[in-house]
């Protein structure tokens, strides 16, 4: 089970209020799909892009590519 730490909900809530400035329609769907792919990370353990000098992975969302 992944678990939202306190910081990262309150950035999720930022990312949702800046968004929004232009679009709620966008910002909710964004942040929808921020909820999905962290829900997918415990079953797809590797997906995204290996980011070797930071030892971790990154996943693209939004009107970027997804990986």
């Amino acid at each position: 089970m992944v678990r939202w730490t306190e910081t990262a909900l309150i950035n999720l809530q930022k990312i949702y209020d800046y968004i929004a400035m232009d679009s709620k329609y966008y910002a909710k769907n964004i942040v929808k799909e921020i909820v999905a792919i962290v829900e997918k990370i415990e079953v797809f353990t590797n997906k995204g892009r290996v980011v070797s000098e930071l030892k971790r992975r990154e996943i693209m969302i939004g009107s970027l590519i997804k990986k």
